[in-house]
């Protein structure tokens, strides 16, 4: 497949040549032939349906238990082992991280997600801002010239003419994405994946094709040619691919991929612009310190990110003390009020009144739940023979993690 794509973009300026190779179906010119095509094209069966609404992802994480679930750095550590999972497997895996394109601070959290402390040993980082080059059939190949070129130009060379390029089509493609500020992080994207050696996908569809394609939405359509796109990538690729949350849900993008792949579907919850985003409720019964991801079923999960409506401010200080002799590892926890205080299989009463608890060395999700139902959760990593101690304030909407490791 990969073979046959090169010669394709090698053909497109031959005069003899006119129409794209058959390594792609030839295009489909009604929605009926699109749904013959999907039908055709569909890989893997459709897993049953989970409830996007953030209410419903809350339920999960309340069945499965706040600390059962990786908060902070253990979010990308749980990723990781599904990229290192098919890599050692030699499958493809596909990350597949639905957002809301009137989020920038989702944009960001993908970013920080595939960036130096993020995900490793992925081989591409695909943008549904961007388009792809097609390869489809019985169209001419000058239609199907997505910004494949420019973004491979950039990764050659980062040359500034190239970003700057590809700025000046955004607007036009990603007008949400304009609206809301969000294209600056996108842009910041992908000198970000230049400088770590990952190319960048465009997966849409061109401009010349939705308009063959007669306009609208078209989303069946953009999917299979994001699958094609994929699919030339390569056996064993492990992608990280930014795309609407409609788009990675069962019935969509994730039906087109190869039956071996691994494919994990991430829904992104929170940072949405308008204050009459479902996830603005949510502020009302919980508090996030850290991201939380929530496992929803075994080809999908929720990432749970702070926002204006749900996040309590951190202040982090660490310092060191002599000590007489060694000693274990400690929580302390005040709250400013009566709560309950959970970590790992430990749940204690806190409140003014400092309440220690010894723990092992280790990453942990706590929450602390007050008496009227909210919900506060977040993580803390316990060094051997440190003590963090971790001040609440609701009222305030604050913590405080105060790291006491012993002079060494």
């Amino acid at each position: 497949m990969l073979l046959a794509l090169v010669v394709a973009t090698a053909l497109a300026g031959c005069p003899s040549r006119s129409s794209a190779p058959a390594a792609w179906p030839a295009f489909p010119a009604s929605p009926a032939e699109v749904e013959a095509l999907a039908t055709k094209a569909t890989r893997r069966p459709p897993a049953t349906e989970v409830d996007a609404a953030p209410e419903a992802v809350l339920r999960d994480a309340e069945a499965l238990g706040w600390t059962s679930l990786p908060s902070g750095d253990a979010v990308v550590a749980s990723l990781q082992a599904f990229v290192d999972e098919a890599q050692a497997a030699k499958r493809p895996a596909f990350l597949l991280v639905g957002t809301f394109h009137d989020s920038s601070p989702q944009v960001d959290a993908f970013r920080r997600l595939v960036g130096p402390t993020g995900l490793a040993r992925l081989t591409h980082v695909g943008l549904e801002v961007f388009t792809g080059d097609g390869a489809w059939g019985g169209v001419p190949l000058d239609q199907q010239r997505g910004d494949t070129a420019r973004l491979e130009a950039f990764a050659k060379t980062g040359a500034r003419q190239e970003l700057d390029a590809l700025a000046r089509t955004l607007p036009e493609h990603d007008y949400t994405g304009w609206k809301y500020g969000a294209q600056e992080t996108e842009l910041a994207l992908v000198a970000q994946a230049r400088g770590l050696g990952l190319p960048v996908v465009g997966c849409d569809l061109p401009e010349a094709l939705r308009v063959r394609a007669g306009g609208g939405d078209a989303s069946t359509l953009r999917e299979l040619h994001c699958a094609q796109v994929l699919a030339g990538l390569g056996g064993t690729a492990r992608v990280a691919l930014l795309y609407g949350l409609d788009h990675v849900r069962a019935g969509g993008l994730p039906r087109f991929l190869p039956r071996n792949a691994a494919v994990l579907s991430v829904q992104l919850v929170g940072g949405r612009r308008s204050p009459e985003a479902p996830e603005s409720k949510l502020g009302a019964s919980l508090g996030l310190t850290a991201p939380v991801l929530v496992p929803r079923s075994p080809s999908t999960a929720a990432l749970l990110m702070p926002d204006r409506f749900t996040a309590f401010d951190v202040d982090r200080v660490r310092t060191t003390e002599k000590r007489a002799a060694p000693s274990g590892s400690r929580v302390v926890v005040v709250a400013d009020r009566h709560a309950t205080f959970s970590i790992g299989r430990h749940t204690l009463d806190v409140g003014p009144t400092a309440a220690v608890l010894e723990l092992p060395p280790g990453a942990y999700t706590f929450v602390f739940r007050e008496d009227s139902g909210v919900r506060v959760v977040g993580n803390v990593e316990l060094e051997r023979e440190e003590d963090v101690r971790l001040e609440l304030d609701f009222e305030r909407r604050g913590l405080s993690i105060l790291e006491v490791r012993p002079e060494r």
